[in-house]
């Protein structure tokens, strides 16, 4: 199932911090001066794992968020609106639940390189953004490591996606075994069914078992090749399955005159079209010099002693190991 041979892993940083941070086991890790570090700890741990999944990996780049996207703003003012707003009488604790993120990022953005993981980190930027112009631009097999869904869409003959959480490793050929759909539709179903976590509002009234027969049909479309744009695809299928499914006939028919909004919330979903200017790419592309990621034994010891992190030392030969291989 798996035919790719990666030597570069690109990693989701956030989306992995955040998963890590609310482990039971790890939610409440602190360490004696009362910092929380389950985070951290989760990351190196996790890293650790994966590098071990693909061992062929030979250069390890950790992405992360400084930002919310301007294209992205500018299509939809209201993306990721909701995440401003606080249910009343949750103040104290969201904030005291961000400052703990925040620390825990900031320690691991600034520990990460001892241990020869490069950091690609852009000012205003998403961290899938720059997942998708890894994807994009690299022309080599790559494995992409996150548990988000949304960078599904990334797969392709020379990219993996792996779920370190799940273990499951997504490519080309399991696709829609593991997708639900085939890969040229992943983002049209998406784009149906909306994302309420951005507060990107999906069709109304077109729920997931609606929309997975619509995806079928538009699937034995598109090998008939019946249609010559997506929207057109799109308007043929609603159309079929209207005919055959009467009882959500309605339904069909909104979610063929919904196209703009379809079309708007695929562009607000495409982490593969952002722009990024020259001076961005030149950063980006910095991050793939041979010098960009060493190991540093010293400062990774010592970095473990300040978080006391004393049962990765008791282990250290073998877990500094896959880490040793990076450069």
């Amino acid at each position: 199932m798996n035919n790719l041979s990666p030597r570069t892993l690109i990693v989701d940083g956030d989306y992995f911090l955040h998963r890590v941070m609310h482990v039971p086991d790890l939610a409440n890790m602190h360490n004696s001066k009362g910092d929380r570090t389950g985070g951290v700890f989760g990351m190196l741990q996790t890293l650790y794992e994966t590098l071990k999944r693909f061992p062929g990996v030979r250069k390890c780049i950790v992405a992360f968020d400084t930002g919310h996207s301007a294209r992205r703003l500018a299509l939809f003012p209201e993306y990721k609106a909701n995440r401003k707003v606080v249910k009343e009488g949750r103040e104290a604790e969201e904030a005291e639940r961000k400052q703990i993120f925040k620390y825990q990022k900031d320690v691991c953005m600034s520990a990460l390189p001892y241990f020869g993981c490069r950091l690609a980190v852009l000012p205003c930027k998403e961290g899938d953004d720059i997942l998708g112009w890894y994807a994009r631009t690299l022309k080599e097999d790559l494995v992409i490591a996150t548990e988000d869904k949304d960078l599904l869409q990334l797969v392709s003959r020379n990219v993996g996606v792996w779920q370190p959480i799940k273990g499951n490793f997504v490519s080309i050929e399991n696709f829609r075994e593991i997708a639900g759909c085939v890969k040229p539709l992943f983002l049209v179903r998406k784009a149906i069914l909306g994302d309420p976590s951005d507060n990107i509002d999906g069709v109304k009234g077109a729920g997931k078992t609606t929309v997975d027969r619509l995806m079928a049909t538009a699937t034995d479309f598109l090998v008939q090749r019946r249609a010559n744009t997506g929207r057109e695809l799109l308007a043929l299928a609603c159309a079929s399955q209207a005919s055959t499914d009467t009882r959500n006939r309605k339904r069909y028919a909104e979610i063929a005159e919904s196209n703009d909004a379809i079309v708007r919330n695929m562009r607000l979903m495409d982490v593969r079209i952002e722009d990024f200017t020259a001076e961005e790419e030149q950063k980006l592309h910095a991050t793939l010099d041979s010098g960009a990621g060493i190991f540093q034994e010293m400062n990774a010891m010592g970095f473990l002693d300040e978080m006391e992190f004393r049962q990765l030392k008791t282990v250290w030969d073998q877990f500094s190991r896959p880490f040793r291989l990076l450069g």
